[in-house]
This record gives C-alpha cells, structure tokens and sequence, in this order.
C-alpha cells in the first residue's frame, strides 16, 4: 500500500511544469518591455526629426522673408546696414539677424581694408535665423544674395571710408563694433577681414573709435580711435586700429633682508614697454599693499614683455637702465597674453639704516622716516618708522614688521621721533640698485631745541 505522507512522481512533475511557466512569462515581460522602449526611442526620434524639419522650414522661410525685405531697401540704407530682430511663431522666439558688406566685382571678396581704391562695386546681403532648436541641434539657416546699387544711387560728394581692426599679432578682429563720427555717425561691425566698411558716407573728416568691454588699445585705454578724411567717389583707408583683449596684471612685492628675500609692500606700481612713451603707472595709496592691481582696461598684450618696477618718479625709463643687473638678478618682465591675468613679483631695493639716540646710542622705536622724491614733478612723499631693534622699516604691522623695501627712485631723507629731527639728514638717497640703500646709522639729538617732526 503507497505512503500517502510522501509526495508522487507526478505531483513533482506539475511542481517542474509551474516554474518553467513561471520563467516563460518573465522571459515574455522582458521580451515585452525591450519591444515597447525601442518603439518609444524610434517615436521619440520620429517626433524629434520633425520638430528639427518644422524648425527649419519655419526659419527658411524667415530668411527669405527677410532677404526680400532688405532687397526693397534703398542702396544707401544697405550701405551701412545691420540688424538683429526677434520673431515668434506660435509662441516659439525666432531671432533673426540681418547683415549687409560691400565686395568686389573682380573677385567677389569682402572689403579688406588694403589700399585706397574705388569704390566697392556689389553689396552682399545676409540672412541669420537661430532658434531654441535652429543654431543648436542643428545649423543655423543662412541665406545671402548679391544687390547692386542702381546708377546714380549715390551722390558725387560721398565715398567709403574703410577702417582695419587688428589684433596685437596683426591678424583682423572680425565682428568688432565700429563708429565713425564726423558729418555722419553710425556704428557697423568689422567683417571677415577685420575691416569696418562704411560706404557712401558724406566726405569730409572723420573719427572712428572702438570701445569694448574687456579690450584695450595701445594706448592703455578701452576706448581707441583714429582720425581719416573721406574722399568723394574712393575708399578711404584709415590707419590701423590696434585693439585686443585686456590683460589684468596684480603685481606683489619682496625685498632682501640681510641675504633672505622677504615679503614687502608697495605704494604704487609701473608698467614700461619699449612700444609705450611712457609706461603705466597706478596712483600711489596712502598706506603701502603687499599687492596692487593694474587699474582697468589693464595692459595691451604686446607680444614681448613689460618691464614691472614699484614706484613711480622714475619717469619713462625702467629700473633696468640704471640697475642693469636687476633684471639678471630677479626676473621682473613678463609677457602679457590677450585675456589672461598676469601675476608678476618685483624686488623693491631695501633702504638699510638704523636710528639712535645721539646721546645715548640707544636704539630709537617708532622713529619717523620720511622721503621726499629728487625726480622733477614727483610728489609721491614715502613714510615709513623704525622697530623694536632700530631698524627703517614700514609701519609696525606684525608679522612682516622687518619690511624695508622702498620703491626705485633718489629721495632727501628726513628723521623724526616727536618733535625732534635729525639736524642734518644725509640727501640724495639711491634707491635705484639692486642691493638698495644704506644711510648707516643715523644718529638724533633729542636734546636739539626749536626742531620739529618731518612731514
């Protein structure tokens, strides 16, 4: 008789079929679910290929909206003609961007600013059309026709006047704002070539300026301009406009004590360069920092170096003329590169020296120190005091209190504690070389009546 408490052959086998079931139908699910995500992926492609097509339908045909637009123009308003616009359709913003330039018939290339020549014979209108999806995901739509001005569209007493925009390397700034004031002022864009066309402008003298956030001239200033006299029936070329991007420069000081290179601080800072008359210099602060920042637009970034010194009575020259080894000793030129902050160090020569008491050989604390600058015109009066041990050095200000560094120059020197002097000062201190100053020590008579403090 069979043990019913044991299960059957054929209650295992229905036990097997259920699991292989079981294993068919997540097989299934699975199968399932990879079907559905690619026939979400391909309507989700689908449904992004037409909205990237409706898009630039919709901008193609703002571009010819746009070319026709600027076809109906007079010559002389797509002489000088640039304008950006923003059109919605069905709620989506379109920008788009109108822009016209002269070429040649000769060759059909963009005005390039090369000599003073006849006129430019045929105008190139240009269409832009960007969008959220127009100019990201895909290009933008451009169309651009040629338009040539009708006999007798412009009047014998204008022509063209072409402005070259170059950047410190002499290759053309494309897209830089120009204005032109003068009998007429308006403001275009350098094309391609770097060269602002202004065509058809009345004749006569006129000044074209560029003035850019973040750029510099030669000149050390963001606004820079040049001065030209249009021609009646020519291009007139003016000089090159020398403009790139401002390079800010923060510049920290050391100096020596003893045979040890120490932190310093510094009144004012110069910038020379062999292409500057003279160099760029900040205003000298009321109380010295341990770094100064060269004050916007910052410097143009030649291609060779400035020259850094502290101080600035030396005039146009730099240090290194009068301390050739300065240079060989502590490098303090750098090159400025178009954009790029620029951290430079310079070594302030120390001014050596210990102030006493006459009497009593006793180091004097908190003695005054002031020097007065030899350089004709140079005000820039200097302070500075003696520590614990004596010693000329700035202000007490731990932990740098042993700070002697003074800025390049030749100074008269006065010595003070209270209301008494130095009766006889030594003069024509040279702080110009790379080791510095040394007065020795200068001894006080705090017993001298009728002195006063130096100021």
């Amino acid at each position: 008789m069979r043990d019913r408490s044991q299960p059957s052959a054929r209650a295992g086998h229905l036990g097997s079929e259920a699991g292989f079931a079981l294993v068919e139908v997540l097989v299934s699910a699975a199968l399932l679910l990879v079907i559905a995500m690619g026939v979400f992926k391909g309507l989700e492609a689908a449904q992004s290929s037409a909205t990237k097509s409706k898009a630039r339908t919709i901008a193609g045909a703002l571009a010819e909206q746009d070319q026709e637009r600027m076809r109906g123009l007079s010559a002389v308003d797509l002489s000088t003609y640039a304008r950006t616009l923003a059109v919605p359709v069905n709620g989506v913003p379109y920008t788009v961007t109108s822009q016209s330039e002269w070429i040649r018939d000769a060759t059909g290339g963009t005005e390039s600013c090369t000599s003073n020549a006849t006129q430019a014979d045929f105008l190139r209108i240009t269409s832009t059309v960007t969008s959220d999806v127009v100019g990201k995901t895909t290009q933008p739509v451009t169309l651009s026709s040629i338009v040539a001005p009708p006999v007798g569209a412009f009047s014998a007493k204008q022509g063209t006047l072409s402005v070259p925009v170059r950047d410190r390397d002499d290759d053309p700034v494309p897209g830089m704002p120009v204005t032109i004031t003068g009998p007429k002022a308006v403001t275009v864009k350098t094309n391609s070539a770097g060269c602002a066309i202004f065509a058809y402008v009345p004749t006569g003298a006129y000044t074209a300026t560029v003035n850019q956030t973040g750029w510099v001239g030669k000149t050390q200033t963001q606004s820079t301009s040049v001065g030209a006299t249009v021609a009646a029936g020519k291009v007139t070329v003016s000089p090159i406009l020398s403009y790139d991007r401002a390079a800010p420069a923060t510049v920290s000081f050391v100096t020596t004590l003893g045979t040890q290179t120490v932190p310093s601080k510094g009144w004012s800072v110069s910038a020379g360069h062999a292409d500057l008359q003279s160099p760029v210099q900040t205003a000298h602060l009321p109380t010295p920092q341990a770094s100064i920042d060269i004050p916007g637009p910052a410097l143009f970034p030649f291609p060779t170096a400035y020259s850094f010194w502290s101080g600035r009575c030396d005039g146009a020259q730099p240090p290194v003329l009068a301390a050739p080894g300065y240079f060989a000793t502590y490098p303090g030129s750098k090159v400025a590169d178009p954009g790029q902050a620029l951290a430079v160090t310079v070594r302030q020569p120390p001014l050596k020296g210990t102030v006493v008491n006459k009497a009593t050989n006793a180091v004097i604390q908190g003695a005054v120190i002031v020097l007065t600058p030899r350089s004709s015109g140079c005000t820039d009066k200097l302070t500075l005091t003696t520590d614990a041990a004596g010693l000329i050095t700035k202000p007490y200000t731990a932990p740098d209190k042993a700070d002697p560094g003074v800025p390049y120059g030749r100074y008269d020197l006065c010595v003070s504690s209270g209301s008494k002097r130095l009766v006889s000062p030594p003069s024509n201190v040279d702080a110009t070389g790379v080791a510095g100053a040394d007065v020795g020590t200068l001894k006080l008579d705090l017993t001298v009546a009728n002195s006063s403090a130096c100021s």
